[in-house]
């Protein structure tokens, strides 16, 4: 569970700046 939130937070901090480039 610890190791799919760390992913989850991952995923979230670099997804994140893709979605302020496309808007």
């Amino acid at each position: 569970n610890l190791a799919d939130n760390r992913i989850r937070v991952i995923e979230e901090h670099l997804f994140d700046p893709l979605v302020n480039l496309t808007q």
